[in-house]
């Protein structure tokens, strides 16, 4: 087996591939502390599709955006909405937000990156 590099247009291509890179790496992190590993294996995932073609990193990172912009509901139950409105549980809601509107954001920056 051999490794064969390929060079990257440094105007569009260099930019999406750092940018799915940072969004993979981070959220990848966050499944192995999460111990979500049906995440890390999506994560991995989008980064095959990036070296496939910009048309199928950009179908799954639309594809992604609309889950999230639409599922906006499964990021914070409704359990997490009636919780006993402790400090702690306050810090949980924000870091579950924080999560999401961090997803969300990436995606969408590295989804612009394709057009």
């Amino acid at each position: 087996m051999q490794d064969n590099a390929i060079t990257l247009e440094p105007q569009r291509e260099v930019p999406l591939y750092v940018a799915v890179s940072d969004y993979v790496r981070h959220f990848y992190r966050l499944a192995q502390i999460d111990q979500r590993s049906c995440l890390g294996f999506l994560m991995t995932l989008y980064r095959k599709r990036l070296t496939s073609s910009f048309y199928a990193i950009k179908s799954s990172l639309q594809r992604r955006l609309d889950y999230l912009l639409t599922q906006r509901g499964s990021v914070l139950s409704d359990d997490d909405l009636f919780l006993d409105h402790s400090p702690s549980d306050y810090h949980y809601c924000i870091i579950i937000w924080s999560r999401y509107t961090t997803e969300l954001l990436k995606v969408a920056d590295a989804l612009r990156l394709t057009r």
